[in-house]
């Protein structure tokens, strides 16, 4: 594991990395920040009562002046009940009920008085009530009768009252200080009761009291009196359905509490938050493909060195560690400081909210947290499963499996304790970092540029070699900057051909080729043929010089007839194992009326000789043919 971390901190980029986490960190801040913020600013919008689903809407008729000149009623037929029970937007309809007697009330906060008023209760079914039956019960005896206050009472005595007069305010969990009491008269009666508040409405302007309640009151002080409904309660399968508005204006009848204007705004927050949440996923995917092009360009660099700890027995899971341990890291520091920025983010903007609606729930910050944590697990699998799998594709490559062949086949031929330790011997090359490869088979033109003395090629480091070879491998313009400030270009690469544009006036190529003279019984051994050209137009020059793979210079003649006085642009051809060489006659200034004569006789000699010649190679050098 020390070894390949080793090699992991060798090619490591810390520009790449910091890039990846801060672009990740930006997508998941707005992803969870989004999140968060439609979690904490929804409830503004759609918070119902706590005795009440928010899928109950209350709806009146519209009073117009006409209406009130002629006398018309707003109350509710039978046939319109009906109807609105038939609508397929109409889950249930229920009648509000409401007094048919007087009733006086009046409530105090810790002996202190507050109202004293005449007022009216109202009733729904039971049903519409999400409260425990123990709770929003009533029989006939008891003295004290459940009671479901309107906010606005509630805030004018928090805001108003109890600021001026010194007492205490009240919250949902301080129900219990209000002094309530209800004086009913009718039909030669009069009765009083105890209230018990046990909520608080946000949707509702008046006072309710249990069915069985207001049906008994209404028969024993107003047994005369015959009321239809002017409210009704409709729960409704999707109150920001546009139906449902169209419903409402055909029949001319009202939503209070503006409830079907706030679903619309919940669902635009919604869709905006949508938005939002997609940019950061945009951005966080971008990111992922940043970090697996690092990681990708980090295992391409070591290629070789991983290869060689898979053949000494270093497992795939194994060598791939150190790279998702690498990743983990990454996303969960992260997570971690997406979280710290959303938590005083979020500490901001809900004190602002807290102002403007004192009554909102506070939450918690539970959402972003798991969302993060679920982002931050998808993420880091995918990052595992990608670096796994590329692992995977370099310990099934080919020339493992060649090498691994090979070896086997030189062992078969040895005794068993010579193959003990040729294998042996094997892996201690396989360790050693700074050696080159050695096998019976070619060697790839990448894994020997990279490999390549600084002092053989003194434009580029070793750095920027596997910087331009990772840039090919990922169809990339394979440019860097060489240590002389300017720009050096890989043109082609295969695996025995390089190319590459040193500046514009210097060009390399080099050929991997096969080397005949090893001695009989030896593994067969490759030459480095590296052409050097200078100069450009009709004034080239090139140097032509052979290497072993281990990069120890070669002697090696060209064999062919060279006219005389011609300086020799050379090329390799990329496809086959030949050598192009074009003669380039020495040209003295034309502008000097003396020198003419002998620019003449240069075009001549042109002219009388083949300045073109195309050489083979025949396992030892270049000859022509």
């Amino acid at each position: 594991m020390k070894l390949i971390w080793k090699l992991l901190r060798q090619h490591i980029s810390i520009v790449q990395f910091a890039g990846f986490a801060l672009a990740n960190l930006f997508g998941m801040l707005i992803i969870l920040m989004s999140y968060q913020f439609y979690r904490d600013v929804l409830p503004v919008f759609t918070q119902g009562d706590s005795f009440m689903s928010a899928d109950f809407i209350v709806v009146s008729k519209h009073i117009s002046e006409a209406s009130s000149l002629t006398g018309k009623g707003n109350t509710f037929s039978e046939e319109e009940i009906e109807d609105m029970e038939n609508q397929r937007f109409s889950v249930r309809t229920g009648k509000f009920s409401s007094t048919a007697y007087k009733v006086d009330a009046r409530m105090g906060v810790q002996g202190t008085p507050v109202l004293n008023s005449e007022l009216f209760f109202e009733s729904v079914p039971d049903e519409f009530i999400d409260l425990p039956l123990q709770q929003w019960t009533w029989n006939p005896g008891d003295k004290e009768v459940p009671v479901i206050l309107p906010r606005t009472y509630i805030n004018m005595y928090n805001f108003g009252f109890a600021h001026t007069h010194s007492l205490p305010k009240i919250s949902d969990g301080l129900m219990g200080m209000i002094d309530f009491h209800i004086f009913i008269r009718g039909n030669g009666r009069q009765d009083e009761y105890r209230g018990k508040v046990i909520g608080f409405s946000n949707r509702l302007n008046s006072i309710l009291v249990p069915q069985r309640f207001m049906d008994w009151s209404n028969q024993t002080y107003a047994p005369d009196e015959q009321q239809e409904p002017t409210r009704l309660i409709v729960q409704v399968a999707n109150s920001a359905d546009e139906t449902v508005l169209n419903y409402m204006d055909k029949q001319d009848y009202e939503v209070e509490n503006d409830k079907l204007n706030a679903e619309k705004t919940s669902y635009f927050l919604k869709l905006v938050v949508m938005l939002v949440m997609a940019i950061g996923v945009v951005i966080c995917a971008l990111s992922f493909y940043i970090l697996m092009l690092s990681i990708y360009l980090l295992v391409q660099k070591n290629t070789s060195k991983l290869e060689n700890l898979l053949l000494i027995g270093y497992s795939p899971v194994k060598v791939g560690m150190p790279y998702q341990m690498l990743t983990a890291g990454i996303n969960l520091l992260v997570l971690l400081i997406a979280i710290v920025a959303v938590f005083f983010i979020r500490d901001y903007y809900m004190e602002v909210l807290e102002l403007l609606f004192p009554n909102m729930s506070e939450g918690n910050m539970l959402p972003a947290f798991t969302l993060g944590c679920c982002l931050f697990l998808l993420v880091t699998l995918c990052n595992h499963l990608a670096i796994r799998n590329k692992v995977v594709r370099i310990w099934k490559r080919k020339d493992v499996a060649m090498l691994l062949l090979a070896l086997f086949v030189a062992s078969q031929s040895l005794s068993a304790q010579q193959a003990q330790d040729a294998k042996i011997s094997v892996g201690q090359e396989v360790r050693s970092a700074q050696q080159p490869i050695k096998s019976v088979q070619q060697p790839t033109m990448s894994q020997l540029f990279s490999e390549m003395p600084d002092s053989l090629f003194p434009y580029l480091s070793r750095v920027g070699r596997l910087d331009m070879i990772d840039f090919s491998a990922y169809g990339m313009k394979a440019e860097v900057t060489n240590r002389f400030d300017g720009k050096t270009e890989m043109l082609r690469l295969t695996d025995d051909y390089l190319h590459i544009r040193l500046s514009a006036v210097a060009d390399v190529e080099m050929k991997v080729l096969p080397d005949s003279s090893s001695a009989p019984g030896d593994s067969l051994r490759y030459l480095i043929c590296m052409v050097t050209t200078y100069g450009s137009g009709k004034c080239k020059d090139s140097a032509i010089r052979f290497y072993d793979t281990s990069w120890q210079s070669v002697e090696r003649a060209l064999r062919f007839r060279a006219p005389a006085g011609c300086m020799y642009a050379a090329s390799l051809s990329p496809e086959e194992a030949t050598l192009e060489l074009q003669a380039m006659p020495i040209q003295l200034e034309p502008n000097r009326t003396y020198m003419n004569d002998y620019n003449h006789e240069i075009k001549a000699y042109e002219d009388s000789v083949n300045l073109q010649k195309k050489l083979k190679w025949n396992g030892f050098t270049f000859k022509e043919y």
